[in-house]
């Protein structure tokens, strides 16, 4: 029996019109013929902005310690199920232990600066070996993690009481920042820049012609956030929800003060130098008028709470909050108060 012979397919061109209609092809608008390296310019642009200046930063210091580790130990720095398990057991039982949660992030900084030279990386990372070995740090070093206690409304009532006669413009836009984070359950870094200069992005910040002021209400776009990444914008709207803590004049006497002395600026959060304010700025002043234990973290997460325990179901909760689905679970898992709060209006509903 002869030989059964390969026969290959010919080349069609993608203007091939029985590839693609005619009527199809005649609708393409013109566009010109970029060179290879103006493609490879562009994509790496393109690649540059896949990452935050801040987790670009963490990556960096991740991929220094693997090298690192590689050079003390003379491995060879391509990675391998060995080498990146044992860079994990020395990370989590080394003089100055890492969290084995931080060593997973680790390992996702090195997977993807390393990717352009090794392009099997992340298949090793998944490797049984490598998942196996986080999976007994975890049991081995792992901890609760530490929640900061959430703020009650309670507690805002009180710094409202303080500083709502005030005329130093400081205190009128801490207090619009408290109420309207824990109001809009902001992130802090939603609100205040970075406290390092490199990780500052005008691209976040809320612009002051977003703002629209209602009756019984106000609203401003947020340009993005952690569910966000692409820049969309969410339209975040701020009403009255606890008699004791009303935000709307809290807001208008600061926005009243704020274009009095900066009409032109961009920002909607100045302070009174016309900077916007870092989160080491505003933690500084919650110092000052809270408990120790209230950070940053805890307008969001005491928003929430108040809501929670107001019945407001947690699906709306969620919206309102901004949480991917994963991270709304993780974090009522983590705070007893809201899922007890969010149980007991399920009881009642039913």
């Amino acid at each position: 029996m002869p030989p059964i012979q390969a026969h290959s397919r010919p080349d069609r061109s993608a203007l091939d019109p029985t590839v693609v209609p005619a009527s199809h092809i005649s609708r393409q608008p013109v566009r010109s013929t970029w060179t290879l390296d103006r493609l490879r310019h562009e994509r790496a642009i393109a690649l540059g902005h896949v990452l935050e200046n801040s987790t670009r930063n963490v990556y960096n210091s991740a991929t220094v310690s693997y090298l690192n580790f590689c050079k003390l130990h003379n491995f060879p720095i391509e990675p391998t199920s060995d080498t990146l398990s044992f860079y994990a057991v020395w990370m989590c039982g080394s003089e100055r232990p890492v969290k084995p949660s931080t060593v997973v992030g680790y390992l996702s900084g090195i997977c993807s600066n390393l990717e352009p030279f090794f392009p099997n990386v992340r298949n090793i990372r998944t490797a049984p070996l490598v998942s196996k070995t986080l999976v007994g740090l975890k049991k081995r070093f792992g901890s609760s993690a530490k929640q900061k206690r959430a703020i009650s409304v309670q507690e805002i009532s009180d710094v409202q009481s303080i500083l709502s006669l005030s005329s130093n413009y400081d205190d009128c836009l801490f207090l619009a920042l408290l109420s309207v984070g824990f109001h809009g359950l902001h992130r802090l870094g939603e609100l205040c820049w970075p406290n390092d200069k490199e990780n500052r992005s005008y691209r976040r910040l809320i612009p002051r012609h977003s703002v629209r002021v209602e009756d019984a209400a106000f609203s401003y776009v947020l340009p993005a956030h952690k569910a966000d990444p692409g820049f969309n914008g969410s339209h975040i709207r701020i009403v009255k929800r606890w008699d004791s803590i009303d935000p709307l004049p809290i807001f208008n006497r600061y926005l009243s003060a704020r274009d009095n002395r900066f009409p032109g600026f961009l920002e909607l959060w100045l302070d009174s130098k016309g900077r916007t304010p870092t989160k080491q700025w505003f933690q500084s002043y919650l110092r000052r008028f809270c408990a120790p234990d209230i950070t940053g973290h805890s307008l969001r997460s005491g928003g929430a709470t108040a809501l929670a325990l107001l019945g407001v179901p947690d699906s709306y909760i969620q919206k309102i909050g901004r949480w991917s689905s994963d991270a709304w679970q993780g974090y009522v898992q983590a705070h007893p108060v809201v899922l007890h709060a969010l149980m007991s209006e399920t009881r009642q509903n039913i």
